[in-house]
This record gives structure tokens, C-alpha cells and sequence, in this order.
């Protein structure tokens, strides 16, 4: 839900109550990071055991954190500095939860504008938000 409500804090075409846009402000600025222990588990399940071996330095504080995931600063092996993306745990299964409870509680507060395609900004919003959660999907569009 940190997710949706940094995207709706962005979407300046959209009608939401400052009250609201600035509760979703917050939520942008305000990801939480990964204990160490996480990251290493995380780095484990994806590169294997020997995770290190890629690496000559790896900062297991990110630099980034949002949403999905945050950013580490590495070192590879041959000395080429670059930012490692690592997907917090169980994201991809809480995008669909949380969806349905924003949506049921948008709803029941009467907090959008009628008129406002309420449905397919929610559908549209889920689709970018899996996309994003697939890093692969990611490389093919830079």
C-alpha cells in the first residue's frame, strides 16, 4: 500500500484532498529499510550461498530505499562500481492484497471525486507496479 500511495501522491491530474496527497507525501519519503540480516537473505535466495564471490564491496546500508525495494552500492570483482536492487520479501504477493483493501477503503471513505475511472486507475496502477517488481522487465525498458 506504500506503493499505491506514492503513485497517487504523484499524479497531479487526479483530484485527491491535500489532506490525503500530503498522508502520501509522507508515505514516499518515508520507505523503511531492510535490516542487514534480511539483505543477506534476500542476496542468498538470488545469487546463492557464495553472494560475496561476485563482489569486491557491497554496502549492506542502502543508498535508496522506496517501495518495493532499495539500493546497495557494490563493487564488482573486475572493479566496475554498480547499484544492486533488492526486492523486499513477499512484495509481490502483497500487491494484490493491498489493492483490494485501498480500494474497499477509497471506497467506504468517499475520498476520490465521482467521475474519477476509480477501477482503471487501480488496474493500471497493479499492472505498473508488478512490471516493476520484475527486474528483468525493467533491463528491457532502459
Amino acid at each position: 500500500s506504500l506503493k499505491i500511495g506514492q503513485i497517487l501522491s504523484n499524479m497531479e491530474d487526479i483530484v485527491i484532498p491535500q489532506s490525503i496527497k500530503l498522508a502520501f507525501e509522507r508515505a514516499r519519503k518515508e520507505a523503511d529499510i531492510m535490516p542487514k540480516y534480511q539483505v543477506i537473505e534476500m542476496l542468498e535466495s538470488q545469487l546463492g550461498e557464495n553472494w560475496k564471490n561476485y563482489f569486491s564491496e557491497f554496502n549492506l546500508y542502502p543508498i535508496a530505499a522506496a517501495s518495493i525495494g532499495q539500493v546497495h552500492e557494490a563493487r564488482l570483482k573486475n572493479g566496475t562500481k554498480v547499484a544492486v536492487k533488492v526486492q523486499y520479501p513477499g512484495i509481490k504477493d502483497s500487491i494484490d492484497s493491498d489493492f483490494k483493501n485501498f480500494k474497499r477503503l477509497i471506497k467506504v471513505l468517499g475520498i476520490f471525486p465521482r467521475g474519477l475511472y476509480l477501477d482503471e486507475l487501480m488496474h493500471n496502477t497493479s499492472i505498473e507496479l508488478h512490471e516493476e517488481c520484475d527486474y528483468l522487465v525493467e533491463l528491457e525498458k532502459q
